[in-house]
Order: C-alpha cells, then sequence, then structure tokens
C-alpha cells in the first residue's frame, strides 16, 4: 500500500501546485482548518473556529485565452436580463456565495442545447469568449466521469459526508477545501481548479470500484456560522493506471446553529 500512497500525492501534484495548496495542518484564511483523513471511507474534523469569509470573485485561470479549455461542473439557467447580455448559464459553486448566480463563472454555447444539462454534472469543453464580459462558449458536454456530492447538514455540530469517485477496480482520491472560489484551467485531461489559494488537503486514500466516503463534523462553536467553504476532488485509476481528474466543485455556507442535524444519507 505504500506505493499506492506515493501515486496519490505524486499524481495529485500537478492540482496542488497550481492552486498552491498546502498539504496538512495548514489555516484557512477564515481560521479554521480540516485534518486530514484517511482510507477509502476516511473522516476529518475541522479544529478552530472560523469567521465569514470575505466575498472573492474566481478569477479567470492562466490558459483561459490558449485555445480549448474542459472542466467537470454543472450549469444552473442564468438570470437576464444582464449586464453582459451573452450568458445563458452559470457553473454552480464558482460565485462568493455559495447557492447564488452573482460573480460565478458564466457560460454559453453556439452549438449545443445547454438547457439539457441543467443540474446535471457534466464533462464541458469550452473557449474563452464574450465582448462586454468573460463568458466561455461550451462546444462539447460529455457525461461527468469524476464527480464530488456531499449530504448532510452544514451547521455547528451537524455531520457532513462527501464522496469522490468513481474509480476502477482500484483507484485514488483527494479531497480539497478552499475559503473561496476560483477557475484555473489546467489540461485537457485533468481538467479544472475551482478553487483558490490556499487550498487544504482535507482527506486522500484509496477506493476499490467505488466512491469515496469522507466524513467531517462542523464545529460546534457558533462562530463558524456563515462561514462558505468551497470543496473540489480528484480521482484516478491505479489498477489499471489511468489518468488524474478534477471533479466539479461543491460548495456550502455553514448554517445558524438553530438548524436540527440530520445524518448524511448519501
Amino acid at each position: 500500500m505504500n506505493r499506492i500512497a506515493h501515486v496519490v500525492v505524486a499524481r495529485s501534484l500537478a492540482l496542488c501546485l497550481a492552486v498552491g495548496v498546502t498539504l496538512g495542518g495548514a489555516a484557512l484564511p477564515v481560521g479554521g482548518a480540516f485534518a486530514q483523513g484517511t482510507g477509502p471511507s476516511g473522516s476529518a474534523q475541522p479544529a478552530g473556529p472560523a469567521a465569514p469569509a470575505a466575498p472573492v470573485a474566481p478569477q479567470p485561470g492562466p490558459l483561459a485565452a490558449a485555445g480549448d479549455i474542459v472542466f467537470t461542473g454543472t450549469l444552473s439557467k442564468a438570470t437576464l436580463p444582464s449586464f453582459c447580455q451573452e450568458e445563458t448559464h452559470y457553473i454552480r459553486c464558482t460565485g462568493p456565495f455559495p447557492g447564488q448566480e452573482a460573480g460565478s463563472v458564466l457560460v454559453k454555447s453556439t452549438t449545443l442545447d445547454l438547457d439539457q444539462f441543467i443540474g446535471v454534472p457534466m464533462r464541458f469543453t469550452c473557449v474563452a469568449a464574450g465582448v462586454t464580459c468573460l463568458i466561455y462558449d461550451i462546444t462539447d458536454a460529455t457525461p461527468a466521469t469524476s464527480y464530488l456530492t456531499w449530504c448532510g447538514t452544514p451547521a455547528p455540530g451537524c455531520p457532513v459526508r462527501f464522496r469522490v469517485g468513481p474509480t476502477g477496480v482500484l483507484g485514488v482520491y483527494a479531497l480539497f477545501v478552499s475559503a473561496a472560489p476560483g477557475f484555473v484551467p489546467l489540461d485537457p485531461i485533468t481538467g479544472t481548479a475551482f478553487l483558490s489559494q490556499p487550498v487544504i488537503l482535507v482527506a486522500s486514500g484509496t477506493t476499490f470500484g467505488a466512491t469515496a466516503a469522507v466524513d467531517l463534523a462542523i464545529p460546534s462553536d457558533p462562530s463558524w456560522v456563515g462561514t462558505r467553504l468551497w470543496f473540489q476532488g480528484v480521482r484516478a485509476d491505479v489498477g489499471p493506471v489511468g489518468p488524474l481528474e478534477a471533479t466539479d466543485p461543491a460548495c456550502f455556507t455553514v448554517l445558524p446553529s438553530t438548524v436540527p442535524c440530520f445524518l448524511p444519507g448519501c
């Protein structure tokens, strides 16, 4: 298993370096940190109180105008009319406020009906476009082969579960967290990083033909209420060896302590 552990560290390095990840025990800019979990169903506990993060709009990556960009994400319908007047949809969890459109990465398509993909994780190919605003023109869409889902209650003292994957017979995964969204195209195989610096490794490990479950618990400290967090995973097959792929992003705002806890059901 040592060799597998080396593989997940080495193959995640490209994503880690691209978004400036800090491994193990680093502090989020909002004042909290997630300890690293272990194994295919590793668990992690956030440590320390956190204050709400200041809004940070996502910035286009260095490859935004260098040809095709590939990302795995979920689309929502854009609200029109708008200042940009060209977008039709936006990528979920790319704006400074989870669940809201404002500040999100905007997309359109001159060749595809994007409405058919709303709410479904897909792997998109696009090019930078737009006149008034930077908007990504989607040219191709295929079912996502890597995705991140979550369930539970993001409130103080409540559990949350993330699932990263899937992989083949044998695979590796990693889950990262950030206090702000980003948009950093990496390469056509890995996809795009949706987290801004600093990025913290939450958990990593092996999977056996399934998705990896990572269990977190939101601290009971009420100062965490209002904290905004963004997550993204990476996964790869090692039996047989396959490419490293980034998942779609996930995000939430920590809810008030009065919200009842529900056990994760995913």
